[in-house]
């Protein structure tokens, strides 16, 4: 495994933001810088994408539609929320 070590400039703001944003919440303590990469990851990513692995536009706006998992299984029911 291979630490990232060094964030771009804007998601060190971002990140630095985010840690403010959350500071108090009970999963604060979960936040933290750390990433590792496996090995076989870095070759990957001295590449180009393979075109056959970017999600088609109409299924990847699912991941930013509120109430919807971006699921792929057609069988999924909808999820709802029931106010009281």
């Amino acid at each position: 495994m291979m630490p990232v070590t060094y964030y771009p400039i804007p998601t060190q703001d971002l990140f630095r933001s985010n840690a403010e944003r959350i500071k108090g919440k009970p999963y604060a303590k979960y936040f933290n810088g750390d990433l590792w990469l496996h090995d076989e990851v870095l070759p990957q990513l001295k590449k180009p994408m393979d075109e056959a692995d970017i999600l088609p536009k109409s299924t990847s706006t699912r991941f930013w539609t509120p109430g919807t998992t971006g699921s792929r299984r057609a069988s999924a029911p909808p999820r709802t929320t029931t106010r009281t």
